[in-house]
């Protein structure tokens, strides 16, 4: 029986992974999404299991102390991470699975499961991301600036990905991404898709 793959998608917040991600996964029923736990409150429409595993402090560091984490980190004062036996259930099942996680999450993943292929969504540019993110409408300027200064250390981090797909045009990147999981034997190496 085939054994589901580990996809890690990573790029600079406004470069449009979310939308490309969910492109994908309306697409095809051989692929999910990682759902993350976190310790954060659930919000207004959320459900605990498909929008995030909610779990208290304790449960949390219980999870970390268990090693049951491919990845988690501290963001704004809360707590995220990717259950192993979630992604591990799926694979066995012949699931393909996405994690949307960032570079330092990413490279933990790596560690753990060498055969995860790491893709990196590129901006055209930095001031093309600054556009994207300014577009938005949400985000006060010290906020897009912080953004700004993150997406730089993650191009940076990005070269040591298997493949970088630069979000120019939505539908070619989707495309893109497509041909990457369908043919996931060329996940070796150097690879830039424009």
């Amino acid at each position: 029986m085939k054994i589901g793959n580990i996809y890690i998608i990573s790029g600079p917040s406004g470069v449009g992974k979310g939308t490309i991600i969910a492109e994908l996964l309306r697409l095809s029923q051989d692929i999910e999404l990682s759902v993350s736990a976190t310790t954060r409150k659930k919000r207004n429409g959320e459900e605990d299991k498909k929008n995030y595993f909610f779990l208290s402090e304790s449960d949390f560091s219980d999870h970390i102390e268990k090693n049951n984490f491919l990845e988690w980190c501290d963001v704004h004062q809360h707590r995220y991470g990717t259950l192993k036996n979630e992604v591990e259930k799926r694979n066995e099942a012949g699931i393909d699975v996405i994690l949307e996680i960032d570079t330092k999450g990413a490279f933990k993943v790596k560690k753990q499961k060498p055969d995860a292929i790491m893709i990196f969504i590129m901006p055209p540019s930095l001031e093309e991301l600054r556009k994207r993110l300014e577009n938005r409408g949400s985000e006060k300027r010290e906020i897009i600036e912080k953004r700004l200064n993150q997406a730089e250390i993650e191009i940076e981090d990005s070269k040591d990905y298997d493949f970088i797909i630069e979000n120019n045009i939505i539908s070619e990147t989707k495309e893109a991404l497509e041909s990457i999981i369908k043919d996931k034997s060329q996940a070796t190496g150097d690879n830039h898709v424009n």
